[in-house]
């Protein structure tokens, strides 16, 4: 199953017109973007037409400092995806 990554989500909210304002953006969506889906502030920043000091800036004010995660967090998902499909094509050729 494939996962929902909240970047792609909050990208079809935006093509539809009813993407929330970055300031509401939550810890939990912005960590989910930053690290696990491995979005740079710059993306974030060009997703919520928002300057990228400001991403920059929310991300530090919660505590969301890439050298932190990387020592308490597991691997980003889209690394495990990335694994996981290629064990799908794995199974395909056997």
């Amino acid at each position: 199953m494939k996962t929902q990554f909240m970047y792609e989500t909050f990208k079809r909210q935006k093509e539809a017109g009813n993407l929330k304002q970055f300031n509401e953006v939550t810890k939990e969506e912005l960590k989910e973007m930053f690290y696990h889906e491995i979005r740079t502030d710059e993306m974030i920043a060009y997703l919520f037409d928002v300057e990228k000091k400001i991403v920059t800036k929310k991300r530090y004010d919660l505590g969301l400092k890439i050298n932190i995660l990387e020592e308490t967090e597991g691997p980003p998902k889209a690394m495990i995806d990335e694994y996981n499909g290629l064990l799908e094509i794995d199974k395909m050729e056997i």
